[in-house]
């Protein structure tokens, strides 16, 4: 049978299969062939043909009937895909243009990563935390579904085991002097940190992708068997895998997005170009040492109000103008999510990332070390020394006038030196290289009393 196959801009997919010529009259030949011109024709005329991932024109999605302000394309991505955990009523709230677009740009990417979700078997899907095999000969339509643990049905072909990656995108087209890169956000929160640097970047011609890290962000993880450090770093790989393959990627990672770059690097060099560390987390090793029965408390707590406010309040040197509400309404959108709670119970519990003694290995790349002068969550006096030390190679530039998130409070400042980090230019700024911590009081007392 022939198959054929036109898939545009969106990623959507018409096909069509003709009759088999094998056996066939010369008439009923042509006539297959001619059903195959006009369904190629069909498929061109019916794909979006759009070359913008990045557009403040909104378009409209011919199936869904809703209004995409952002398009891009790639193989097996569905693009403008606003959450369907996410009420209407709850992104009503929110006033940031910025962020509405962000979110109504957001694609989704099929990634296979059989090995860290529920295996296929002869018998059926196994269930490793149910301790079953469920029968898929009884399923509805069984070529099309797979089993949770919950035993909510999904729809994936039995032959993989695939997982719906979210991420947003520039629409800058691949560079011949210059690789991708690929920005990893912190902790508990997703790549809607990144709605600010994207335009940014956007304007300046980077091919840029904003991923969510595997267990936080809006990527559903109904099917993982683990959201832990080594599913986190799998993800990572499965996705520059299947969007950028054979292309080396610069990643950029915030805060403990450092820490998942320098995890990363650890298991697999050959797919880093370079490093971006913007505030990093990355001489923190392992997470709260929590009770069991206390984690679920725990995690809700992270996920309150008080807390998103108070560290939203640390989060930034401008706090009037950035720590607004509106700020924490967009960064609790992820926790909307329906696993969100259990993965991150699953994250505290089981340790975190300790890389401490892995960040000396970024020295034979290149590595831009970033840091707002004015972080009050990871101080530069106590961290940035331990990363002098560690990378004795790499370029230190301060952002001023900036806390712990220059993407988002300075990202215009933080674009600029991450084009010229890109380009081999002169990356601007001031140079924190030399930086000498001066001594505190308490320093002063530990002196004495030495």
């Amino acid at each position: 049978a022939y198959y054929i196959s036109f898939q545009g801009d969106m990623s959507r997919r018409w096909q069509a299969r003709a009759p088999s010529f094998h056996g066939r009259s010369d008439v009923e030949r042509v006539f297959c062939a001619v059903a195959a011109a006009l369904c190629c024709i069909v498929s061109f005329f019916r794909c979006d043909l759009s070359e913008t991932a990045f557009s403040l024109v909104p378009s409209r999605d011919q199936d869904r009937g809703e209004i995409s302000p952002f398009r891009g394309k790639g193989k097996g991505v569905t693009t403008g895909v606003v959450p369907a955990f996410i009420p209407p009523e709850t992104l009503a709230e929110i006033e940031e243009p910025a962020a509405l677009n962000a979110i109504k740009s957001l694609q989704k990417e099929f990634l296979q990563v059989p090995h860290l979700l529920y295996k296929y078997t002869k018998q059926g899907w196994e269930d490793p935390k149910a301790n079953k095999v469920i029968d898929y000969e009884k399923l509805t339509n069984p070529q099309s579904i797979r089993i949770t643990y919950t035993g909510k049905e999904t729809r994936y072909t039995k032959d993989q085991a695939v997982l719906e990656s979210t991420f947003i995108r520039t629409s800058a087209p691949p560079s011949e002097v210059s690789p991708p890169i690929v920005l990893l956000h912190g902790f508990d929160s997703s790549c809607l940190e990144f709605r600010r640097l994207m335009p940014e970047l956007e304007e300046m011609g980077v091919e840029a992708y904003a991923l969510d890290v595997l267990g936080w962000g809006f990527t559903d993880t109904a099917n993982m068997m683990s959201v832990g450090v080594e599913a986190k770093r799998e993800h990572l790989f499965a996705f520059l895998q299947t969007v950028l393959p054979a292309r080396p990627a610069v990643l950029v990672g915030v805060s403990l997005g450092a820490a998942v770059v320098v995890d990363f690097y650890s298991e697999y060099p050959f797919f880093v170009a370079g490093a971006v560390l913007v505030d990093p987390q990355g001489f923190i090793d392992g997470t709260p040492g929590l009770p069991k029965k206390l984690a679920g408390t725990g995690i809700s707590i992270l996920g309150s109000w008080p807390l998103r406010s108070l560290a939203n309040q640390l989060a930034y040197f401008d706090k009037e103008t950035f720590a607004t509400d509106d700020a924490i309404r967009v960064g609790k959108l992820h926790t909307l999510r329906p696993r969100w709670q259990k993965d991150s119970e699953e994250w505290l519990l089981g340790g975190g990332y300790s890389v401490s003694s892995k960040v000396r290995l970024l020295n034979p790349k290149p590595v831009l070390v970033v840091w707002g002068r004015q972080d009050e969550i990871l101080p530069a006096r106590e961290y940035l020394p331990k990363f002098l030390k560690a990378l004795p190679k790499a370029m230190f530039r301060w952002i001023d006038d900036c806390g712990h998130s220059p993407h988002l409070e300075q990202p215009k400042k933080l674009a600029e030196l991450i084009y010229a980090f890109l380009f081999e230019e002169d990356v601007p700024g001031p140079d924190a290289s030399d930086y000498v911590p001066e001594p505190s009081p308490l320093d002063a007392i530990k002196g004495a009393l030495r």
